[in-house]
């Protein structure tokens, strides 16, 4: 469970940046001053709440052409993608985790609803 959560918190900052083309290495270093962090909350809170706002500010500095048509390519693949494609798969990554946290909790027995999903 703990490694979901430290995943969850590192998309809006990973997949940053994958899509700004930046090394393997730097999503690792990411990812590991994240898991570093361990249990505690606040800290983790604040990672996600800081790849959130890095993220938008970057989405938000794209001019229209550049955010329609602006292809990268991250490490692991061939083929670049618009960033317009790519904020669509950072939103569907983090309801992805976000969607098997909830299962995860709902099986070990935690009393949770669908309202607390949304």
């Amino acid at each position: 469970m703990l490694e979901l959560v430290h995943h969850l918190v590192s998309v809006p900052g990973t997949d940053l940046l994958i899509m700004q083309e930046k090394p393997e290495a730097d999503i690792r270093k990411l990812e590991g001053a994240i898991a570093a962090d361990g249990q505690d909350k606040e800290k983790l809170i604040a990672w996600m709440e800081s790849g959130l706002e890095e993220l938008r500010s970057y989405m938000n500095s794209l001019e229209d052409d550049a955010f329609l048509h602006k292809k990268t390519r991250p490490f692991y693949l061939e083929h670049g993608s618009a960033q317009a494609k790519w904020l669509i798969e950072v939103v569907t990554h983090a309801q992805h985790h976000r969607a098997q946290m909830f299962n995860y909790l709902k099986a070990q027995g935690y009393d949770i609803s669908m309202f607390d999903l949304y």
